[in-house]
């Protein structure tokens, strides 16, 4: 074998292993038990996909790949910040709700001087 079909080989067996690497990914996107599990399978998924296009820019010669493998990682960047700012304001929202709750807790009732 020259070294065309070397490279030509470990391409493909790169392909499928970043193939083989998405069923993890999914069985922890649809059974994660958190939300932001979820979203780093998520994320994770479109880190194969943007390392598979690139497989695949080489593969093909094809520069199309490369655009769409360019795409496919700022669109999962924004997704990916977008959850983040999500999160910290989601986590802000209930805490303000808690010390809200804490203050008026019904079950404790007025506090009475002595």
């Amino acid at each position: 074998m020259n070294s065309a079909q070397w490279i030509h080989l470990l391409l493909n067996l790169s392909v499928a292993l970043l193939a083989l690497g998405t069923l993890p990914t999914l069985a922890r996107l649809a059974k994660g038990p958190s939300l932001a599990d979820r979203m780093v399978a998520s994320s994770q998924l479109g880190t194969l996909l943007v390392a598979a296009l690139g497989a695949g820019a080489l593969i093909d010669g094809a520069a199309l790949f490369v655009d769409l493998a360019l795409v496919a990682a700022l669109t999962g960047f924004l997704s990916t910040l977008a959850f983040g700012l999500y999160l910290g304001r989601a986590s802000e929202d209930q805490a303000q709700r808690e010390a809200l709750g804490q203050q008026q807790d019904p079950t404790q009732g007025p506090e009475e001087d002595l």
